[in-house]
């Protein structure tokens, strides 16, 4: 993506491509998986990283204060939206499945609500 739009445009657009078309890709399917903190961790470096190539910056502090500017979340927070909505949904499926499973759910839900 950076290669394509590079410096030619504004750091506006490879920030929102980041944010609408990048992201999505690499949260995919994480809100059904349990996640654990290393791999949190790897997954908000390569957004870092992504924020040091658009802004030519070597600071975690600028990156952060970009991330803030730009409102692109952190990857923890981001998944813990993404699962509260999927446990939503899930909760109102008509399956008997989902029904056996709906106490488990509801004390999942409870735990993102915070």
């Amino acid at each position: 993506m950076f290669s394509k739009v590079g410096r030619v445009a504004s750091e506006n657009v490879p920030v929102e491509l980041l944010k609408t078309k990048c992201l999505p890709i690499l949260l995919c399917g994480l809100e059904a998986c349990p996640v654990t903190k290393t791999q949190l961790k790897s997954l908000n470096y390569a957004v870092a990283s992504s924020f040091r190539q658009i802004f030519n910056a070597n600071s975690n502090g600028i990156v952060y204060t970009c991330r803030y500017v730009f409102n692109c979340a952190d990857i923890e927070h981001i998944l813990c939206i993404r699962i509260r909505i999927f446990f939503q949904k899930y909760c109102l499926l008509d399956n008997i499945v989902c029904a056996v499973c709906k106490n488990r759910v509801d004390v999942e839900l409870a735990s993102f609500s915070a």
